[in-house]
Parts: C-alpha cells; structure tokens; sequence
C-alpha cells in the first residue's frame, strides 16, 4: 500500500501535455508558464473563467458569516486546465468535492454510448441526415445546486478576494452537478417534443412524422442527426439560452475524427488525432522523436500462421 501511494504522489508531478503543449496542475504553475512563454494565454484563460461565473451567470453570491450556518460545508475552489484539439487554451473552476458530504438523492450521470453513436451514423448514411456537433458551454452552471457549500474567494477573484462565497450554481467538481444539470436538460429536450430512448436514455429522439430527429448527449457535447438541424439549435440558444461553441459538422468526437466518406457514401470514424497527440507526449516526456513507419508488422511477417497457431492451441489446451 505504501508503493501504491509513493507511486500516485511521483505521478501527479509528472509534467502534463496536450497536443503538444504543457498543461499547467494548478493556478500559480498557469501564471509561470505564461512568464517562461512570453504570453498571456493561461492568464486570459482564467480571467474569462473568473468573468462568466461571477458576473455573467452569477454562479455565486457574496455572503456574511452570519448566514453561514451548520448545514453549510466550506470547501476550497480548484483549478483544472486542459488544450482543446484546436489550440484553445482552457481554465476551469472547480469545486472541492472531497471536502462535501454524499447527497442524500442520486448524484450520478449518464452518458451516451459509443455503440449507440456508431449506429446513428450508419442511420445518418441511410436517411442523408446533416450531423452537426454543438458544446453547451458552462453546462453545469446552467442549473441551481442542490447542496449547500461556499468557499473564500482568492486572488484571481480582483476585489472579491478573501470574501465569503455562497456557491448557487451546480459548479463543476459538484457531487450533485452532473445530476442537476442533466435534470434541467432533459426537462428542456421535453419540452421540446424529444423523448428519451429505451435502449440509451442518453439518446433522445423526435417524432417528426416521416422521420425522425436525434440528439447523443454526451455530458455537454451533442450531436444532433437531423434533416432540419437549425430547428433544434435555434430552440435551445433562443429559448432555453444556451451558449453553443463549435457549433457545425462534427469532425471531431469523443477522441475519434469524424469524416465523411464520399467514395462509399458513410461516416468514418478514425484515431489520427488521439494518436498524434499521445506520441506528441510521449516525445516531450522522453525528449526523443519516435519513428514513424508505415506498417506496424515487417513485410516478411505471415499473421495468418499465427492465427493457426492460436486457432490449434484454443482446440487442444481449452476445450475439452
């Protein structure tokens, strides 16, 4: 046991990269690679952090320490930092859920499958459905949290710093804000007209007589598969509010590219960014290029022995 945790607290100071670029683990670490890169984009990622939960979606609430009562639980706020695909460089404030009780109702979240968003595709194929892919920004924050937690503001907080902070949204690192949030959505796609799947509750479907309209939600990436997508996309900025980022035909999901194939008439699903990313890290962590080649078996290399050879020891050693 004590191997185990030498061996998390080596990994967790691992220098972290994404497509190429190193991640920072906290905010101090943010600030000085800004300074050793000559550039502001950690900073600029933060203060846009800091502006749209406490001024555009007002996600707290300045309180005095006579308000605070038993039932509230203090909590630190965290700060997590990713590179999207695109280059975008992303801060995000996050609650410090290990400091909270368990809620008393259901706190988890479901999420599309993957088998379930692969035959959407060949359905998109068949029915020349347009596939567009939408992020809801600020998902989470989006619904009121069912918990009662506040924390002190710090220093990337401006005049605010050192206040008491009532926490009012569902802030991500939440135990409750994956349920919250998805509660609020779902209540949305109803009203709508879309009705969850029986298969995949994450797959939501619309009636629209000769066809019909889907939605994959993926926590707060959607892929909508629809003859008339903008009657979906309108609804949900127009009337319900939501922010889309990337919103256009998908190329990139879950990790996988997507492309359309024109030659067979389908959607392909492939790994070239995932896998140029993974050796993009391994190159920085090893400081050595890896080799590229175009096969990953030698020319001289029959596989078909091989699966004789399985197919022999299978027949003989484990069925009886």
């Amino acid at each position: 046991m004590v191997r185990n945790l030498r061996t998390s607290k080596r990994t967790s100071r691992l220098i972290k990269y994404q497509f190429g670029v190193r991640v920072p683990r906290n905010i101090a670490e943010a600030y000085k690679l800004d300074q050793a890169n000559g550039n502001s984009l950690w900073t600029e990622a933060i203060d846009r952090e800091v502006k749209l939960l406490r001024d555009d979606l007002e996600c707290f609430r300045v309180g005095d320490e006579c308000e605070i009562t038993q039932d509230y639980q203090k909590i630190p706020l965290l700060w997590a930092f990713a590179v999207k695909f695109d280059g975008r460089h992303r801060a995000q404030l996050c609650a410090g859920r290990h400091r909270t009780r368990d809620p008393e109702t259901d706190y988890y979240s479901g999420v599309v499958e993957l088998e379930t968003v692969r035959v959407l595709f060949v359905v998109a194929a068949l029915k020349k459905f347009k596939v567009i892919a939408a992020d809801v920004a600020s998902a989470y924050v989006q619904a009121l949290t069912g918990e009662l937690v506040y924390a002190i503001a710090g220093h990337e907080f401006g005049p605010l710093q050192g206040k008491i902070l009532i926490i009012v949204k569902a802030l991500y690192g939440l135990k409750s804000s994956g349920a919250m949030w998805r509660q609020k959505f779902s209540d949305n796609l109803r009203d709508m007209g879309f009705r969850p799947c029986h298969a995949d509750f994450d797959l939501w479907m619309r009636d629209r007589g000769v066809r019909y309209a889907y939605i994959a939600v993926m926590v707060d990436d959607l892929l909508i598969f629809s003859k008339e997508p903008l009657s979906i996309i309108e609804p949900l900025q127009k009337i319900w509010g939501y922010a889309l980022k990337g919103v256009g035909t998908t190329e990139y999901y879950n990790g996988a590219d997507i492309e359309w194939d024109k030659g067979h008439q389908c959607w392909t699903l492939g790994t070239k960014t995932y896998i140029k990313s993974v050796c993009d890290r391994i190159e920085k962590l090893l400081e050595t290029p890896l080799k590229n080649t175009g096969s990953p078996l030698d020319a001289d290399d029959h596989p078909k022995w091989m699966i004789l050879i399985c197919l022999f020891l299978m027949r003989f050693l484990f069925i009886k």
